[in-house]
């Protein structure tokens, strides 16, 4: 294809592959497919991030503690080691470039290198921009009852393969109307509320439950994991 051509590095962004139980199976069936990125983020806040994204979308309302003691299996998406683990098994180590949350920001310029040095191209050609804003930011926003069933009607439209749709609206610019207009367009919108901090004491529960995960981490891609540790 002419389009694809143009490109040097063609790639998928989400977080549903690693979870996903048969993906690096079905993954493995395509050769097209040689190297990963993934980025890992300290189990805790990876828990508080999820907490803090499905207040945002209206799919809950409480507190952190409220959250995981109704969805208890959100816990084990923090156990990377064994997501990690079946991909292993079926590729080589080094197709992976692991990064940590916790540091690719700190330096963006020598993390583009460290990308652009993994996938083959050059670092200069990214976005000016990349990495300067965020993306996905956590708060509790007056239009959560919008959001909600439309990101439900997105994922419907995928999982009956109406994708056409989806893109259609995209390329109209709607998705950007309805952010900037109802979602993240903090001028207009402020009532929007930060979400509740974590307290010390759930903090500490949790790094007690993720202590012997971030071990294992450690061990399987033989790196010092201080930076999560208290």
């Amino acid at each position: 294809d002419k389009e694809i051509r143009k490109y040097h590095a063609i790639g998928e962004i989400t977080p549903q592959y690693l979870f996903c139980e048969n993906c690096a199976e079905r993954i493995s069936l395509i050769s097209s497919i040689q190297k990963f990125i993934v980025i890992l983020r300290n189990p805790v806040y990876r828990l508080y991030s999820h907490y803090g994204f499905r207040l945002k979308i209206g799919k809950f309302s409480g507190s952190f503690e409220k959250f995981i003691e109704e969805n208890p299996e959100m816990i084990l998406l923090g156990f990377y080691s064994l997501k990690l683990e079946k991909f292993f098994q079926i590729f080589e180590k080094n197709s992976f470039l692991i990064l940590f949350f916790e540091e690719i920001f700190n330096d963006i310029e020598n993390t583009k290198k460290i990308i652009s040095g993994f996938l083959g191209i050059q670092s200069n050609k990214f976005p000016k921009d990349a990495g300067h804003y965020k993306i996905n930011e956590s708060y509790i926003s007056n239009f959560s009852s919008i959001s909600g069933p439309a990101r439900d009607m997105v994922n419907f439209l995928r999982k009956n393969d109406m994708d056409i749709i989806v893109n259609f609206f995209k390329k109209i610019g709607f998705k950007q109307m309805t952010r900037r207009n109802f979602l993240n367009d903090k001028k207009t919108n402020k009532q929007d509320k930060s979400i509740p901090p974590i307290s010390s004491e759930m903090r500490k529960k949790l790094h007690n439950i993720y202590k012997e995960e971030i071990s294992k981490l450690e061990e399987l891609l033989n790196r010092d994991l201080k930076l999560w540790k208290i």
